[in-house]
């Protein structure tokens, strides 16, 4: 980390949790295209793909163990927040609640831990990605936002709760 701020002069900064992810790796392009510097964060290196060439700034690591105030203080204010990080397509762990206290700390602790962090980056907005299966995993008729949760399985209570 370094003592002075990653903000470049007049560009914009959003915070993208997630980046090694599908939605992620999306997301990043699309910011950095539109004129955004990103600072992301990831368990793993991202993976771009072959010819993708971007140049977001990555901190490596569990959401849940991460400095805040060093890493508030390295990037300094951002503004947009995107949490997209999660655990998630682990069928095996979906057979029964063996594993809830993973899907918890990665989806509920790992989401109000990624909001204390816009918090701490200044953040004026901060947008959550959840599930749609939240809702339930089929339905006779279009979803809507006033519909009842109705998480299914592990993975969609964990969402459920974290929302």
């Amino acid at each position: 980390m370094t003592d002075t701020p990653l903000r470049a002069l007049g560009e914009r900064l959003a915070a993208v949790t997630g980046t090694g992810g599908f939605v992620g790796r999306h997301l990043v392009q699309f910011l950095e295209n539109a004129g955004y510097q990103v600072f992301g964060f990831s368990r793993r290196t991202p993976k771009w793909g072959s010819g993708v060439q971007l140049q977001v700034q990555s901190i490596i690591g569990d959401l849940n163990t991460l400095d805040i105030p060093g890493i508030s203080k390295a990037c300094g204010q951002v503004d947009v927040f995107y949490h997209l990080a999660g655990r998630a397509h682990r069928p095996a762990e979906l057979a029964d609640d063996s594993s809830l206290e993973l899907f918890k700390n990665d989806n509920v602790k790992a989401t109000e831990r990624a909001y204390e962090l816009a918090l701490a980056l200044g953040a004026r907005r901060f947008v959550y990605l959840s599930s749609i299966k939240v809702l339930g995993d089929t339905s006779n008729s279009p979803l809507s936002s006033t519909d009842s949760m109705n998480p299914g399985d592990v993975y969609a209570r964990s969402k459920c709760d974290a929302e």
